[in-house]
């Protein structure tokens, strides 16, 4: 009798003791695909931040990457490449100058030159306004350089480059001890080319006529120029 009794209550117990130990393994069963899941979406989130990252990384040089870019027109391009480097032939900066353009915005920007020719240097500031067009741009300046000799004492300057120098702005005196220092005020009028497509956008060419005015006569002296700047 007291087997029979036992028994069920031994047998009660066991699945007592099953069920507790089961209760567990379901609930770390239930884990694993959280973190799967989990685990596939951060594996995606890195696979599309190196996708994004990639074009850094790839290691163009400066001009394949110019060689990309094309432009709607003169305007776009100067909004995109700030910065022009550049030369001119007969200006304000004398017989030969080095020049530096920067684009403050699509039509306005301020130039930097230095320059000079046989027996004086020169540097100045101007200002430029661009017009609306494509590959063809009028535009206009205004600006100030310093025509000065240099320093080594030249006499009897009877002729210069530009010729303009000598016959205009300079004095008798001024001729004869080769030493000078002259403001120049000047303006222009010119017509600038943009090349706007393929591995060479960003190279323009300008032609203009402009008006020099120095401080002491007051007399404007026509000239005209030619030149190149790039811009990146």
């Amino acid at each position: 009798m007291f087997l029979k009794k036992f028994i069920p209550l031994f047998m009660l117990c066991v699945l007592s003791a099953g069920v507790a130990f089961a209760s567990p393994a379901v609930l770390i069963e239930e884990n694993p695909p959280e973190q799967q899941s989990t685990t596939v979406e951060s594996a995606k989130k890195s696979e599309a931040w190196v996708s994004r990252e990639k074009p850094i990384s790839e290691g163009k040089s400066l001009a394949q990457i110019y060689a990309d870019q094309d432009f709607e027109s003169s305007l776009s391009l100067r909004e995109q490449r700030r910065v022009g480097v550049g030369g001119s032939l007969v200006g304000s900066q004398g017989m030969i100058g080095a020049l530096v353009e920067l684009n403050l915005e699509a039509q306005d920007s301020a130039l930097v030159g230095i320059g000079g020719g046989s027996g004086y240097n020169s540097f100045g500031f101007h200002w430029k306004h661009h017009l609306s067009g494509r590959f063809l741009t009028p535009y206009t300046t205004l600006g100030y350089s310093k025509w000065v000799n240099s320093g080594s004492g030249n006499s009897n300057i009877e002729d210069s480059k530009p010729s303009y120098l000598a016959s205009r702005f300079l004095t008798t005196e001024e001729k004869r001890s080769g030493k000078f220092s002259k403001d120049v005020f000047s303006g222009s009028l010119g017509i600038q080319f943009y090349q706007l497509e393929g591995p060479t956008a960003g190279l323009s060419f300008f032609a203009e006529i402009a008006f020099l005015v120095e401080a002491a006569d007051l007399s404007p002296v026509p000239s005209a120029g030619i030149g190149s700047l790039f811009y990146f």
